[in-house]
């Protein structure tokens, strides 16, 4: 008699745990959820100034200059069940008011790579003979590149295949005449 009104009770008991569970699941994940990628950026730290890289499907890279220290790092947000939700973000000692007219370097956050340099007419980068995504700054408009002194700078950026780990070679090109100008290597 006792195992009938054990196994009577097991399933409500079960029932109320698993609703349980998922309230406080739901609870945390609406905590942490924001309507935009920006937002939730930005609940993570809103010493940032955003420089949007790409937002595709529920994916979306940010870029970022740290008021504090004008140092350039990178974060990614997701779009998750409840709202977009930030990962993990980087910066780097990489400040902006370098000298960035060939390349001093760049930053990486797993497959991501990335840095600052000043393009001039007719220069490209290139990585295995295709254009590497850059990003000008001047875009951000006319108060905060005089803010930030940003006024010629752009940020580049690769994403790397994981499973490639051989070493690439990134390279400023002049469109018309072909040459490298400088080149760095960049670790996948």
């Amino acid at each position: 008699m006792q195992r009938q009104v054990s196994r009577r009770w097991s399933i409500p008991i079960l029932i109320v745990l698993f609703t349980g569970a998922l309230a406080i699941w739901y609870f945390i994940e609406s905590e942490e959820s924001y309507e935009t990628p920006q937002e939730a950026v930005l609940a993570v730290n809103p010493d940032l100034l955003l420089i949007p890289g790409y937002q595709l499907n529920k994916d979306s890279l940010f870029f970022f200059i740290k008021k504090t220290g004008a140092l350039l790092g990178a974060i990614y947000a997701r779009e998750g069940v409840l709202g977009w939700k930030a990962g993990f973000h980087t910066w780097g000692s990489s400040g902006i008011n370098q000298d960035h007219t060939l390349f001093g370097g760049y930053q990486g956050q797993g497959n991501l790579k990335y840095g600052f340099i000043k393009l001039k007419d007719g220069q490209v980068l290139q990585m295995d003979n295709e254009r590497v995504v850059t990003l000008d700054l001047n875009m951000m408009g006319e108060e905060i590149v005089e803010q930030y002194d940003v006024n010629g700078l752009y940020i580049w950026y690769v994403e790397l295949d994981e499973m490639d780990d051989q070493m690439k070679v990134l390279q400023l090109i002049d469109e018309e005449t072909d040459e490298v100008l400088d080149e760095i290597d960049i670790e996948a």
